[in-house]
């Protein structure tokens, strides 16, 4: 389940190295020992020791990769076409083929890798799409086929799942549809609709499904729009099982590129138009945020640390991670980034821990982001942006 993999080392890293940060920042800090003067410059000259650091933990054959999903910093599991699931346990060191991996082989892709823990995860096979389960972390059996369309999915327990699906069978445009029996078979729940009002006239709007997104095993929200361009950010208290929406007070422009991500029930950011960014701090009421383009993927690895990751928009053969340590009210950019693929909107990446993330793409393309001594140099690496928290680390 794509939920908070990171709440431990968040709430650690807050409490005890951001915490310490912010009281020797603070303005009127001037009540002055010898030990308080210089610990700053301590600091500043820890931090120089250390940088992020991107290298490639290429899966060796040509296979484009479509997911990744890691329960910890070094286990975790990438699916790609000709029907691959590939396994790590060393933080890419090693890759098992636990399903497919051969790129001579016609299979059709896996893609939207979901785990509750290291021994039980999901995924979506298309063509015609069905899901895939795993109860060891290892084998994987196809349990059936699934709604048409499949949008996202998430599992709230082992037996409890939540599934958005555009153009399904018994919806024409979005559904919900619930599973009890560990995803074996869907009820539909819900048509997506949505009451708006164009040029003064009521309108009630079939709508589809953008993203999924639970905040725990019961709250949750999914990002919707329709065909007046409206945006509506629907939730749920009770695991998916009843939903109440609000229309937001500007429309999208379409949808493609939109995504959003909620670090608490109350803070949320939403990306959408070419990276125009809109943040919530009550839950409800959304500002534009000024001066601030993000990509369309938004992945947080704790309530302060996110990245959006995409294409340079000064030049399209580079990518660029634009990145928050404050919980998404302010973002700064990385440099150009000369990833091997030459086009950002085709790499994915998932986020386990603020010091550590895994970024996928085509030819089997793994690159993995660690922090390391400044020394530390590998072939066809990348210097990356220096997430805080580091000096828990130990090297």
């Amino acid at each position: 389940m794509k939920m908070r993999q990171s709440w431990l080392a968040a709430l650690i890293l807050s409490s005890s190295t951001l915490a310490g940060n912010i009281v020797l920042n603070a303005p009127g800090a001037c009540a002055q020992t010898r030990k308080q003067t210089t610990r700053p410059a301590t600091r500043a000259a820890e931090k120089a020791k250390f940088k992020g650091f991107l290298e490639p933990v290429n899966y060796q054959q040509d296979v484009k990769l479509t997911d990744a999903f890691f329960t910890s910093v070094d286990e975790g599991w990438v699916s790609g076409e000709h029907a691959t699931i590939l396994h790590t346990v060393d933080g890419g060191k090693n890759w098992t083929a636990q399903v497919g991996g051969d790129p001579a082989n016609s299979e059709h892709p896996i893609r939207d890798l979901r785990f509750l823990n290291a021994k039980l995860g999901w995924a979506i096979q298309d063509g015609p799409e069905r899901l895939l389960q795993t109860t060891d972390g290892q084998n994987w059996r196809e349990l059936g086929p699934s709604p048409r369309g499949v949008q996202d999915f998430m599992f709230t327990s082992e037996r409890h799942g939540i599934l958005l699906a555009n153009g399904s069978v018994e919806y024409y445009r979005g559904g919900v549809f619930l599973t009890e029996d560990a995803g074996k078979t869907w009820k539909p729940l819900m048509e997506c609709t949505m009451s708006t009002t164009v040029h003064g006239l009521a309108h009630t709007e079939a709508c589809w499904f953008v993203r999924l997104e639970m905040l725990s095993n019961s709250s949750g929200y999914a990002l919707a729009c329709d065909n007046n361009d409206s945006l509506a950010v629907f939730h749920t208290g009770d695991a998916g099982r009843t939903w109440n929406y609000r229309v937001l007070p500007f429309t999208a422009g379409g949808c493609k590129g939109a995504d959003f991500f909620f670090t608490d029930a109350n803070h949320g950011l939403l990306v959408f138009k070419e990276g125009k960014t809109y943040v919530t701090n009550d839950g409800n009421n959304w500002t534009a945020m000024l001066a601030t383009t993000l990509g369309p993927q938004i992945h947080f690895a704790d309530s302060e640390v996110g990245w959006t990751l995409w294409s340079s928009p000064s030049n399209w053969r580079a990518a660029r991670i634009t990145y928050t340590t404050d919980g998404g009210q302010h973002w700064k950019a990385s440099a150009d980034i000369d990833l091997p693929l030459h086009n950002g909107a085709e790499y994915r990446f998932t986020f386990p821990r603020r010091d550590r993330a895994y970024i996928i793409g085509d030819h089997g393309m793994i690159y993995r982001y660690t922090i390391v001594p400044s020394s530390y140099t590998a072939a066809n690496g990348f210097n990356a942006p220096l997430m805080p928290g580091f000096d828990h680390l130990r090297f």
